[in-house]
């Protein structure tokens, strides 16, 4: 098999390095993600830059769900269960895929940014709803305008700035990390 493996990887290196850089991406994005939402109230990329990345992360999901489906449908047969669970998994794979490569590509460069080049940042946000309920990880939310899924609720606001912000106020969100993006520390409002 060692054998058959190598053989691979001398006729295709460019799809190896592909394929290799591809799960470095991830084992690089995956932690991060979850390490920026566990500690503290969570990473908060700039809207300029959501905005800015937004063609090249749809297509970086678009890339990721594709490849993700063809993995998953030509090695269909290594998969563990029955045919009803392959094809439950081959068929979820693109939006798995898009939801992976889109957030990796937002997400990844200002996380490393902020922690290599790091320094106290202020970024202006609108809000989009500050009267939402708590959720299970998320107390006193409010939800961002401009940002992708994942990145645009920010947990822990305190309940006397929640009710003076509304849809279409400013909230300044301070922290650690650069213009395109922080590790939020604290909130305030941007008309006081």
């Amino acid at each position: 098999m060692a054998n058959g493996q190598s053989l691979i990887r001398r006729d295709r290196p460019f799809l190896a390095a592909g394929v290799l850089l591809i799960v470095f991406w991830y084992l690089l994005a995956i932690p991060l993600f979850f390490v920026t939402k566990v500690y503290g109230y969570g990473f908060v990329p700039s809207a300029e830059w959501a905005a800015r990345i937004y063609g090249l992360g749809m297509w970086a999901g678009l890339i990721s769900g594709i490849f993700l489906c063809c993995v998953l449908f030509f090695r269909a047969d290594t998969l563990p269960g029955d045919d009803l669970k392959k094809t439950a998994a081959i068929l979820f794979s693109p939006l798995i895929g898009f939801g992976l490569g889109r957030t990796t590509c937002v997400m990844t460069i200002p996380v490393l940014l902020s922690i290599v080049a790091g320094h106290h940042a202020e970024l202006a946000f609108t809000v989009k709803d500050a009267t939402g309920p708590s959720e299970k990880g998320c107390s006193s939310p409010v939800v961002l305008q401009d940002l992708p899924a994942f990145f645009n609720t920010l947990c822990g606001v305190s309940d006397d700035l929640r009710g003076a912000l509304g849809p279409g106020s400013r909230i300044i969100v301070e922290g650690y990390g650069t213009n395109f993006g922080v590790y939020a520390t604290s909130f305030r409002d941007a008309a006081r």
